[in-house]
């Protein structure tokens, strides 16, 4: 499989594998951490003198980019019907025979891994920002229900058959995916819904990912970086704060899955404030106090008691 976002013109590897009269050729980039990579050394003909992968004290900054052209023979040494890992098994043997070469990707090029969240993210910033320039600001494809209250600022893409509620917000850098629910008064800002999901009214998703098939309960909030695998059901009023959830989870006590740098235990019930900072829903605000006021705070923690 391929886990790499690039606009990177694979003829131009072509051309150089013709050229260099290698047996492999292996496209280059350079990274800011490259101890997540496989760390490549070349001389100055461009042939892979050195390749090690995933190294503690990387050598370079210059990584194998997962993109390869082999002559025919390479094929020969992998066996049928068996999975291998090219970097691991094939690709160190042929280095070691000097018969690998690399291929610096042009700066111009971008190329994301898109093995975190975050690095996901920004290869979906960069695909809306591509298509905002041709299209708009905002992609809005057919058979879409869009209430002339609803809010949206772009760039947003809201794929076909997706069915909108009033008063929903939708920010920089959502893509709805089709067939998806948006109820009333929902609020989505840089967020990826892959689609067929359900959200019901009132729930907040910023910075989230939603696989497809999920529901998401009333009231609900996802933040920072949360991950919801395909078919999990989120029940109404939960918090998640960069949690990841797995495919056709049920998610119903939110204690287990809430990561929020507000400290229950810190918070003198009689001093906080009628509404929550946060804006957590008033059933979970009300449980917070309530925790805290089992276990009241130490005298430093009274000036800055609301701790995020």
């Amino acid at each position: 499989y391929g886990d790499v976002f690039t606009n990177f013109n694979f003829e131009e590897l072509i051309k150089a594998h013709r050229a260099n009269d290698a047996l492999i050729t292996v496209a280059l980039t350079k990274v800011y951490d490259p101890e997540k990579y496989g760390v490549v050394i070349t001389d100055e003909e461009g042939k892979i003198v050195d390749f090690e992968e995933k190294p503690l004290r990387p050598k370079s900054n210059l990584i194998d980019a997962g993109i390869y052209m082999v002559n025919k023979e390479i094929l020969n040494e992998i066996p049928k019907g068996k999975e291998i890992y090219f970097e691991r098994e094939v690709l160190p043997k042929f280095v070691a025979q000097g018969l690998a070469h690399g291929y610096m990707m042009p700066r111009n090029n971008y190329w994301v891994d898109l093995g975190t969240p975050e690095d996901f993210f920004y290869a979906h910033q960069v695909i809306l920002d591509e298509i905002a320039k041709n299209n708009g600001y905002y992609t809005i494809k057919e058979n879409v229900e869009v209430p002339e209250d609803v809010e949206i600022q772009g760039p947003v893409y809201i794929d076909s058959g997706v069915k909108i509620g009033h008063g929903v917000k939708i920010k920089a850098y959502t893509y709805i995916g089709p067939n998806t629910i948006v109820e009333d008064k929902v609020y989505l800002k840089r967020s990826i819904l892959l689609g067929h999901d359900i959200i019901k009214e009132r729930s907040e998703l910023k910075d989230s990912i939603l696989g497809e098939g999920v529901v998401v309960g009333r009231n609900v909030i996802l933040k920072e970086n949360a991950v919801i695998g395909d078919y999990a059901k989120i029940y109404e009023n939960l918090v998640i704060y960069g949690a990841k959830v797995l495919p056709w989870k049920k998610v119903e006590e939110y204690e287990a899955y809430l990561r929020i740098k507000l400290d229950p235990t810190k918070v003198r019930p009689e001093l906080t404030p009628e509404r929550c900072p946060l804006g957590l829903p008033e059933c979970i605000y009300t449980k917070f106090k309530a925790i805290a006021a089992e276990k009241p705070p130490c005298d430093e923690c009274i000036e800055n008691q609301w701790l995020f």
